[in-house]
């Protein structure tokens, strides 16, 4: 029963208990291309492989029986604003041989170690 003054999960004096911390929610935005048609889609959720799953799984109404769908690209950030704002100029651009441009230069900025 929680303690009138307190808030749920807080401790002594108000203070939140460690374990009562939300973990942070990651965001992304994300680019798919039918291995049938080549068609891309370009999307942000915050559960990027169960998101593509319900693509692969038909349950996503504007990519229903387009699939299977592959991921190609994916952009992580800790703010659903900025991923929606990458998702609305990608799809702005409407033209496939730019967004490969794009994707290619992001590409390049990697840095990947090598393992």
């Amino acid at each position: 029963m929680a303690q009138p003054g307190r808030a749920p999960g807080s401790g002594p004096g108000g203070r939140r208990f460690e374990s009562s911390r939300p973990d942070k929610v990651q965001y992304y935005t994300y680019i798919l291309q039918s291995v049938s048609s080549g068609k891309l889609y370009i999307g942000q959720t915050n559960n990027l492989s169960r998101r593509i799953a319900l693509h692969n799984s038909n349950q996503v109404l504007s990519t229903k029986h387009k699939g299977p769908w592959e991921l190609i690209f994916y952009k992580e950030f800790a703010e659903r604003s900025e991923t929606v704002r990458l998702e609305t100029m990608l799809k702005r651009w409407k033209n496939k041989e730019r967004i490969f441009s794009w994707v290619s230069k992001q590409a390049e900025k990697s840095v990947i170690i090598p393992g």
